[in-house]
C-alpha cells in the first residue's frame, strides 16, 4: 500500500491485526485510529479497538492472506516498512507466523524491508530461535530497528546492538524527550530516523533534542544514514517557547538543512 510514511514507498500489513500500548510513544497511537475506521467498514476483524479508538490487546491472525499480500508487491524493488499497523514481535504473534513472513520476504530480495518493534526481547528471542534451527534469520534485505522515544527506552537501543544480524536501525518518533549525546551507541547503525509527534494531541518535540541525535551520528560520516521526518506539529516561536503551529509550518529542517539520507535498495 502507497504510504506517507517519508523515509518508505509502501508499507505491507500482511494479515495480522491487533496490538497493545507498551510504552509512551503507543499514547496517540495513529494505527489504533486507522484500524477502528477499518473495522467499522468491515476491512479488518471486530474487537481489536475500542469505541476510543484504542487498541484492545485482541490479535487476530489471518494466515491466508501472508503469502497473497507479499505476491502484489511490485516487481521493481521498493523501501517498504513491514506492519506498519502492528507490531509482528507482540506476543500473540506465534514465531512459526513471523518464519512465513520472513520465508516471504526472503522470496523478494529485490525489496528492501524495515522491521520495527517495540518488543526487542521477543525480536530476540526469534533471531536465537531461527539461528538454533539452522534457519536464515539475517536476510540482506531486512533491516532490524526499534523504537526509542525518551531515554527511559535507550536499554531497547544497547538490545538492537548486541543483535547478531547485519542490518540494523532506529527510530525516534515521537520524540519526546532529551537522549543526551550518544557518542558511541549508533557507530554501528545502517539508518537513524527522527520525528515529532503528529495528530490533534501531539506533544512537541524541542529541536534541540534531534540536534542532540544528529551530532552523535555525525562522527560516523556516512553510517547511520540521517533521515528527519518532520518537526511535529510544534516548533519554537520568537520567545523561544514551544507553539502548536502545524506540521507543515513547523517543517523539516534539523540545524537549518533537510536530511533525507536512505538506506540503499539491495543489489540483486
Amino acid at each position: 500500500m502507497s504510504t506517507k510514511i517519508e523515509y518508505a514507498d509502501l508499507t505491507l500489513n500482511p494479515g495480522i491485526y491487533g496490538c497493545s500500548p507498551v510504552s509512551a510513544g503507543c499514547t496517540h497511537c495513529y494505527a489504533a485510529k486507522m484500524a477502528h475506521r477499518q473495522v467499522a467498514m468491515g476491512n479488518y476483524p471486530v474487537g481489536i479497538t475500542t469505541p476510543s479508538r484504542q487498541w484492545t490487546g485482541k490479535v487476530v491472525i489471518d494466515c491466508a492472506k501472508i503469502e497473497p499480500a507479499f505476491d502484489k508487491l511490485p516487481k521493481k524493488g521498493k523501501r517498504i516498512l513491514l506492519c506498519s499497523m502492528t507490531d509482528l514481535f507482540q506476543d500473540g504473534v506465534p514465531f512459526e507466523v513471523i518464519e512465513r513472513i520472513w520465508l516471504c520476504m526472503a522470496r523478494h530480495p529485490q525489496h528492501l524491508f524495515y522491521i520495527l518493534t517495540k518488543r526487542i526481547v521477543q525480536m530476540e528471542k526469534f533471531v536465537i530461535s531461527m539461528r538454533a534451527m539452522n534457519r536464515q534469520v539475517d536476510l540482506p534485505n531486512v533491516y532490524f530497528g526499534v523504537t526509542i522515544e525518551h531515554a527511559n527506552y535507550l536499554w531497547r537501543l544497547m538490545r538492537l546492538n548486541e543483535l547478531p544480524v547485519t542490518h540494523k536501525w532506529l527510530s525516534f518518533e515521537p520524540l519526546l524527550g532529551s537522549l543526551g549525546l550518544l557518542p558511541n551507541e549508533l557507530r554501528n547503525l545502517d539508518f537513524v530516523a527522527i520525528g515529532g509527534e503528529t495528530g490533534p494531541d501531539a506533544r512537541p518535540m524541542k529541536p534541540e533534542w534531534a540536534e542532540e541525535i544528529l551530532a552523535s551520528c555525525e562522527p560516523y560520516k556516512m553510517s547511520p544514514r540521517l533521515f528527519f521526518k518532520h518537526q511535529g506539529e510544534w516548533a519554537p516561536g520568537s520567545d523561544g517557547e514551544m507553539k502548536h503551529v502545524g506540521k507543515a509550518k513547523a517543517g523539516r529542517l534539523l540545524g537549518g538543512r533537510t536530511l533525507d539520507e536512505l538506506p540503499p535498495l539491495p543489489l540483486t
